[in-house]
C-alpha cells in the first residue's frame, strides 16, 4: 500500500492539536491517517478516544481495532462504548461501531460480547441506528448475510418503524437462524 506523504503529514499536524481544529477537520485526519497508516500512529490517535465529537471517535475505534491492532486489545473499552456513551448523538456512531467490534468479539467465541449483542439488539431502549446495526450483526453471525441493498432496506425499516409486524419478522427470522447456528441468547 502507497503511502501519500502529503496526506500523512496534514493529518498529523492536525492530530497533534486536535483542540485547535474543527471536529470534522480532526474526523478527516484520522481517517486519512488510517488510509497512509505508519507504525507508531496509536500514539496519535489513542488520546482521540476520549475526544468530545462521537464521530471522531468511532473513527479512531476503528483505525484502533482494524489498522493498527484487533478487537481483542480493546475489548474492555468496545464493551463500554457498545452500552452507550454521553457523546453520541443522532445516528449514535460510537455505539453503532462498537458493536460491529462486539460482533467480531462474538465471533472469536467471546461468549460475553455475544451476550451483551443480543440484549442490544432486542432492548426496546437502545437507539434505533445501533439497534439495527446489531440485528444486522447478529444476521451476520447467523450466516443470513445481507446484500448491501437488503441491509439498507432492512436497516431502514428497522430505524423508521421498529415495532413494525415486518421487523418483527426480520428479528423473527434472525433468532431462528441463530438458533441453528446455537448462538441465540434468549433475553430475560
Amino acid at each position: 500500500m502507497a503511502v501519500n506523504e502529503a496526506i500523512r503529514e496534514r493529518a498529523i499536524e492536525i492530530l497533534h492539536s486536535p483542540s485547535m481544529h474543527p471536529d470534522l477537520e480532526v474526523y478527516k485526519a484520522v481517517i486519512d491517517l488510517r488510509r497512509n497508516p505508519k507504525r507508531g500512529d496509536e500514539s496519535l490517535l489513542t488520546p482521540l478516544l476520549y475526544h468530545h465529537d462521537a464521530m471522531v471517535v468511532a473513527a479512531t475505534l476503528y483505525a484502533l481495532t482494524h489498522i493498527y491492532g484487533n478487537v481483542e486489545e480493546y475489548r474492555d473499552l468496545i464493551m463500554e462504548l457498545a452500552r452507550g456513551d454521553p457523546r453520541d448523538y443522532m445516528e449514535m456512531p460510537l455505539q453503532s461501531e462498537a458493536i460491529e467490534c462486539l460482533a467480531e468479539l462474538a465471533e472469536a467465541g467471546d461468549r460475553e460480547a455475544l451476550t451483551l449483542l443480543w440484549r442490544l439488539a432486542e432492548s426496546k431502549s437502545t437507539s434505533e441506528c445501533p439497534r439495527a446495526r446489531a440485528w444486522y450483526c447478529l444476521a451476520r453471525l447467523a450466516g443470513d448475510n445481507w446484500s448491501f441493498d437488503e441491509y439498507d432496506k432492512y436497516s431502514e425499516v428497522m430505524i423508521m418503524c421498529p415495532e413494525s409486524e415486518e421487523v418483527e419478522q426480520i428479528r423473527h427470522e434472525v433468532r431462528e437462524a441463530a438458533k441453528k447456528k446455537g448462538i441465540y441468547i434468549k433475553q430475560e
